[in-house]
């Protein structure tokens, strides 16, 4: 495909007709993760020596306090965009609990900046002088992005060495749209499970045919949905009918809450009957192991041969977590004020 092709076809998409909500009444699940979270949101901005500004923190406002370890999710803007553009949805995330890094680049389509800002909070999480000190649950982090980021996305949790553990893709650019050797990628070699979201109006860059694609061509645990009332640039200013799904997603695959994740895994995952979605899929998706096992909203993990022998152990540790969930302090609601503070 030559480069003037490929201007013309970003010239027709903006030309696309333009939508920023779903058809209909969110499901339970969706609309449940469409709302924000508990947490009060904190804000800050990191530099280079030159003073020039390289990436967004969006985190709880009480980390290092609140005695938890938050998850990490590591963003990419699309083309030409920058984090303040879906400030919407990247506050959304860490109103939920997560520590957000952003970085301030309109060209993440190598993963490079992805990767670096997780490296930027694991170095953070083991200095005792930084607000994040032992408060990051870094065995659990997500890299989310948008169109060429959402490549870059790709790009970065392949290249992490298994530091990425899960990998969220909003309209990623079918390959004829990827010009540049340094941002091509093949979904074929993500190693982490991953929830491809596209939109019904992106038929041009990102289409259920797309889209369905690259979920058959993964051999992880994966998901796939279409979004019916959105278009390339949704997920952008309010984030649209893409908020409660992405919420579910890093809440089941970075915490392993077990209504996040019926919205993709048991029996009916939410995901599959949506009327608001088309080209839903999901593959290889299991409940969380307490939940599985007690054979509530899905099958239990198959346990054969020697592996039988660890089951009266594994109860014992199902019954332990489910002890610590009664016991644990929930966090306050209706905390969602922004509160911008410098000290990284």
């Amino acid at each position: 495909m030559t480069r003037r092709l490929a201007v013309a076809a970003v010239l027709l998409l903006v030309a696309l007709p333009r939508s920023s909500s779903a058809e209909g009444t969110p499901t339970p699940i969706e609309a449940r993760y469409a709302h924000l979270g508990p947490y009060k949101v904190a804000s800050d901005t990191v530099s280079d020596a030159a003073g020039t500004p390289r990436y967004q923190l969006l985190f709880p406002a009480d980390i290092g306090t609140d005695g938890q370890r938050h998850p990490i999710v590591t963003w990419g803007n699309g083309s030409f965009a920058s984090p303040t553009q879906y400030e919407r949805l990247l506050y959304h995330l860490a109103s939920w609990g997560f520590v957000v890094v952003a970085a301030n680049t309109d060209q993440a389509g190598t993963g490079v900046e992805i990767l670096d800002g997780v490296r930027l909070l694991l170095a953070a999480d083991q200095d005792p002088a930084s607000r994040f000190f032992a408060a990051l649950d870094t065995g659990h982090i997500a890299a989310i992005g948008h169109s060429q980021g959402a490549g870059g996305a790709v790009r970065a949790t392949v290249a992490s060495n298994g530091l990425i553990t899960t990998v969220v893709t909003i309209a990623l650019p079918h390959e004829l749209f990827v010009l540049e050797p340094p941002k091509t990628y093949d979904v074929a070699g993500i190693p982490a499970p991953v929830l491809f979201l596209g939109a019904r109006n992106d038929a041009l860059i990102s289409g259920a045919g797309t889209n369905l694609r690259f979920f058959d061509e993964v051999s992880v645990p994966a998901a796939v949905g279409v979004l019916t009332a959105a278009d390339h640039n949704t997920i952008q200013a309010s984030g649209g009918g893409f908020l409660g799904y992405i919420t579910a997603w890093l809440q089941y695959r970075l915490r392993d809450d077990p209504d996040a994740a019926r919205a993709f895994a048991g029996d009916a995952p939410e995901l599959l009957t949506n009327p608001a979605w088309q080209a839903q899929r999901t593959k290889g998706l299991l409940l969380p192991l307490p939940i599985a096992m007690s054979g509530s909203g899905g099958p239990a993990l198959p346990i054969t041969g020697a592996a039988s022998a660890a089951v009266p152990g594994l109860l014992l540790l199902a019954a332990a977590l489910a002890a610590a969930h009664l016991h644990r302090k929930p966090a306050t609601p209706g905390r969602q004020d922004r509160d911008h503070v410098s000290q990284v």
